[in-house]
């Protein structure tokens, strides 16, 4: 995880320097950075999904409205990835480079425990079924766009 955020706050600086030496206005620079930190949001999304998968704590309908909005997030990466006219956002950049860098999100690598999730959030097993479905579609999703990303040359 330190790695990670190292990565991303180098990648920052850099889209930082390169803002500050170009002739966009401080508003262009605002809203640039503003992107840039949805993207690291979106990356510390990740993380915690991991946290909320591997030591369960809150609500579980927290847990899939999170990472149904990761899933979405991913759907939105890749259909910016798979336009023929290179449509991403420098947060959906900065997003991209830095889940190649680490395997993809990284709640897919979390140790998931069926008993503990149904113990500590009190899910039916058609519930389990669904977090279960929702992590392989977002694997799948994960999968696409690390191919497309690699085929075109993006990261």
């Amino acid at each position: 995880m330190i790695r990670l955020i190292q990565y991303v706050y180098l990648m920052c600086l850099s889209y930082k320097l390169v803002a500050s030496n170009s002739y966009f206005s401080q508003e262009a620079d605002d809203n640039k950075n503003s992107k840039i930190n949805t993207g690291i949001a979106l990356i510390l999304k990740s993380e915690s999904i991991k946290n909320k998968i591997e030591n369960p704590s809150g609500y579980g309908k927290d847990l899939t409205k999170e990472l149904y909005f990761f899933y979405e997030e991913l759907q939105v990466l890749l259909k910016a990835i798979e336009e023929t006219n290179f449509a991403l956002t420098d947060a959906q950049l900065v997003t991209l480079k830095a889940l190649v860098k680490e395997g993809g999100p990284s709640y897919l690598k979390a140790k998931v425990s069926n008993g503990l999730l149904i113990g500590k959030y009190g899910w039916t097993s058609i519930e389990l079924n669904d977090f279960v479905e929702m992590i392989n579609d977002s694997r799948s999703v994960w999968q696409k766009i690390d191919k497309t990303a690699r085929t075109k040359n993006i990261v």
